[in-house]
């Protein structure tokens, strides 16, 4: 999943980071930016697993295209 592949960038970063057993500046930095990312995908996985599960009484094309994307998540093609 998209989270996971985040997530391990992110600790792999922060490994690369402590090598000389100091995070610099821009060492920091970049493991927020990725860690920014990280969040902003498992926020999108967690809404979009909320929005296909929920009760529903009716299929719109907003969730069908929900559907399609989550699927695009879920296999790893993006």
């Amino acid at each position: 999943m998209r989270t996971s592949a985040a997530r391990g960038q992110v600790d792999q970063i922060i490994e690369q980071a402590l090598e000389d057993g100091v995070i610099e500046r821009h060492e920091a930095e970049e493991i927020m930016v990725h860690h920014r990312r990280h969040l902003a995908a498992r926020e999108e996985e967690i809404a979009a697993i909320i929005t296909l599960f929920s009760r529903k009484k009716e299929v719109t094309p907003a969730s069908l295209q929900l559907l399609a994307s989550w699927r695009v998540v879920i296999s790893g093609d993006y």
